[in-house]
């Protein structure tokens, strides 16, 4: 049995990753804060054991894990992904810190391999500060500390002789999600009966289903090419203004949508950012869950909730 490190096991990108490993047999430590919400979440699955760190102490875990067999490092723990917590420089620079930690203690503890989860927001971050004589945003300030983390880890990685893997996350939705991702506020949005009010939408997005999202982490896990960076997605990028219209059809067939109500302020990217031709290469990734269908189960989740 391969034996597999989970930080952040219990989030919704994480606690997802943490069972599909499960199901191929894997044994899984996973690295939480609180260790009841990890036994609600895996009380089905034997095969997980459960630490309690904070990260803050990822520095310590070879002295509070004896393991010194583990296969691969899954790093998904990450503070301040939402909201004000995205423009505190201090939280986010500490992520930074949190991450080598844990790399240099992977290394004492003899695993050779980590997976870190990147956001697409590094490649807005890298294009808006090659624009001359414009403003960036506070909450770039997340998007930018991953930039760092990813180049940070990449030269620590070379240091430590560790296979360094990076999956970068497009936009993931899906039934369990609680945060105020684009998604899922706009399908409460619609149980609420609420204006349904968005910028044009004319800036690309993609979105992937967190089922598919975790099993891309899992092929890159095993068959990933060291200092890679992976963008995890579906493979089909496009307006944002078509996702919305799409949802409206579904859900919303009698409310008028308003585009260009709000400011857009961000980045557009290119359609080749969001390309998983790298992805589909290495590792034959397929997506199994359509949009549609994503969306269906998703607003099936939110109601019954």
């Amino acid at each position: 049995m391969k034996k597999v490190l989970v930080t952040g096991a219990t989030g919704f990108v994480g606690s997802h990753v943490v069972r599909l490993l499960a199901d191929k047999g894997m044994g899984i430590l996973a690295i939480v804060r609180d260790v009841s919400k990890a036994e609600e979440l895996f009380s089905d699955l034997p095969s997980v054991r459960y630490i309690a760190c904070e990260m803050e102490q990822y520095q310590h875990l070879p002295e509070l894990l004896p393991d010194r067999n583990i296969d691969i490092a899954y790093h998904f723990a990450w503070n301040g992904t939402s909201g004000d917590s995205r423009r505190d420089y201090k939280k986010q620079l500490k992520n930074v810190e949190y991450l080598c930690d844990l790399m240099n203690s992977m290394k004492r503890m003899r695993c050779d391999r980590i997976v870190v989860a990147g956001s697409i927001m590094e490649f807005e971050v890298i294009e808006a500060t090659q624009l001359q004589g414009v403003a960036s945003l506070a909450a770039n300030i997340y998007g930018a500390a991953k930039c760092v983390s990813h180049q940070m880890a990449k030269a620590l990685a070379s240091e430590l002789q560790i296979d360094l893997v990076w999956g970068i996350i497009t936009n993931a939705f899906g039934a369990g999600e609680v945060s105020a991702r684009f998604i899922n506020t706009t399908l409460r949005k619609i149980l609420r009966h609420e204006p349904l009010q968005f910028t044009a939408g004319m800036q690309n997005y993609d979105f992937i289903y967190i089922t598919d999202l975790a099993r891309a982490f899992v092929a890159i896990g095993e068959k990933g090419k060291p200092d890679f960076e992976y963008t995890l997605g579906s493979g089909n990028a496009r307006k944002l203004k078509e996702y919305v219209l799409e949802i409206q059809k579904v859900f919303a067939p009698q409310s008028e949508v308003f585009f260009g109500k709000a400011p857009f302020t961000g980045i557009s990217l290119p359609l080749k950012r969001f390309s998983t031709k790298q992805l589909v290469a290495d590792t034959g990734f397929c997506p199994e869950v359509s949009f549609a269908e994503g969306l269906q189960r998703t607003m099936d989740w939110i109601s019954s909730h």
